[in-house]
């Protein structure tokens, strides 16, 4: 299986990371072939089985789920998460939908999933208090702050101090690639300030625009306050690029990449 690992996260020694190359797949619960892709995956990284993999189902929200070795397997071998088990183990509202678009977690062992098309997956590390988050970041999550409600849940319920976060966004398509009509504007003026829409709706004729989401994503994470310096973005487009699945570009429905994020377990000497 084709992968690339984020490097610097990798390079901590606290965490396996994958964002998996143009054409493996698939990865929807019940599809022919997903589980095996799954277990294929799970041996690449290093995790003991896909029943420590738990994948998300979902649905463009800003929903936010904490997950622990019971939700091993969700969306791979048993049905998706579809609600939150405790008010106090997620940062859940309905009237986003009653899907789940992220998870964070101190379990390790366990491995978060997403997936992308296009959208911006937020890979988080937290190496002090050694939590991690996998956020799928589409424009309506990032209009909604889907990162906000991460690193929120992330400091009341394991502590963490949002400068010492470290953020990457993985691959996504970029402002050049990504015309969207004038409709999406007034989603993110519910959040964002008039100045920065200025900043992330650029003008691109007939009315229409061209939506930076990776830099709205930097901005909420910096609101939040992590810290500049551990915001990056390594990858290139995937729209424009060749390695990566992008729906604007190919407008194949099922086609995605896989991204996932695992802690170290305090026995796994390869990542110390």
């Amino acid at each position: 299986m084709r992968i690339l690992p984020i490097e610097s996260l990798d390079a901590t020694g606290l965490v396996r990371t994958a964002c998996t190359a143009l054409g493996e797949g698939p990865w929807s619960y019940g599809e022919e072939g997903a589980t095996e892709n799954f277990e294929a995956l799970a041996e690449a990284i290093g995790v003991r089985d896909a029943h420590h993999m738990v994948r998300v189902n979902q649905k463009h929200t800003a929903n936010i789920r904490v997950a622990t070795i019971d939700d091993g397997g969700r969306g791979i071998y048993y049905q998706h998460i579809e609600a939150p088990r405790a008010f106090e183990s997620a940062s859940f509202d309905f009237r986003l939908g009653d899907g789940i678009d992220g998870l964070i977690t101190n379990t390790p062992g366990l491995t978060l999933c997403t997936t992308e098309a296009d959208c911006v997956p937020v890979f988080l590390l937290d190496p002090v208090t050694r939590s991690i988050g996998m956020i799928h970041s589409g424009w309506r999550g990032t209009a909604a702050l889907i990162s906000k409600r991460a690193i929120s849940l992330m400091t009341s319920y394991f502590g963490a101090n949002p400068r010492d976060i470290i953020a990457v966004l993985g691959p996504c398509i970029c402002k050049d690639c990504y015309e969207v009509g004038p409709e999406l504007v007034g989603d993110f003026e519910i959040f964002f300030a008039p100045e920065r829409i200025e900043e992330i709706f650029m003008p691109h004729g007939d009315g229409k625009y061209l939506l930076d989401v990776p830099s709205a994503v930097r901005m909420t994470l910096q609101d939040c306050g992590v810290r500049e310096e551990n915001i990056t973005m390594p990858f290139e487009c995937t729209c424009h690029g060749a390695h990566f699945s992008s729906y604007r570009r190919d407008h194949i429905p099922h086609d995605r990449m896989l991204t996932a994020i695992v802690l170290a377990e305090s026995h796994d000497s390869s990542m110390c």
